[in-house]
């Protein structure tokens, strides 16, 4: 059996060789580059969210501020924000629907008819006729994002018509402070 090696080099001149050892070498350095400016990045965002959703609105909030013009006319705002999400998972989704319609959020959901059948047009007839569909319904995370913020009286013009509390850890909501720059 030959070594691997010796076939590889069987079918490279001395210069091909040492040029293939340099481009290994300028790639090994390029990918450890690439780990230490992913690295510096992520402790780059970690001092961005850091400054952004903690030190800046705690500051200006404990002044009993939620904007500020600074002296070289960069206005400071720091406004409330949530994060929300609809789970994959059947039960705790079906939680989340539930909670949105019984909070008269029925217009954000999307409604959605699968028919193994295509045939069929209708869902009455599909029962009617015990052909196999399903009939799912979905919210995508942007609307129910303004919708949770109106509720909870964050969006401008908005008042507060439920509390964080009242609304299900199924959703995974977060609140967050953060402060734009303009």
């Amino acid at each position: 059996m030959s070594d691997f090696l010796e076939d590889i080099e069987e079918g490279f001149t001395p210069s091909d060789l040492e040029h293939l050892g340099a481009m290994i070498e300028t790639l090994e350095i390029v990918q450890e580059t690439i780990e230490t400016m992913e690295a510096e990045l992520k402790k780059a965002n970690e001092r961005e969210r850091l400054l952004s959703r903690e030190q800046i609105p705690d500051l200006l909030l404990s002044r009993g501020l939620s904007e500020i013009k600074t002296a070289d006319g960069k206005k400071v705002i720091v406004k409330e924000k949530i994060a929300c999400g609809v789970p994959k998972d059947p039960v705790k989704k079906k939680t989340v629907l539930l909670w949105i319609v019984e909070n008269g959020g029925s217009s954000i959901i999307d409604k959605i008819l699968t028919v193994e059948d295509p045939e069929q047009r209708l869902k009455d007839q599909l029962l009617q006729a015990g052909v196999p569909f399903k009939n799912e319904a979905s919210v995508h995370y942007m609307r129910f994002r303004s919708f949770l913020s109106e509720k909870l009286g964050l969006k401008k013009g908005s008042l507060a018509e439920i509390e964080p509390t009242d609304v299900p850890v199924e959703a995974n909501l977060f609140i967050y402070k953060e402060t734009t720059i303009k």
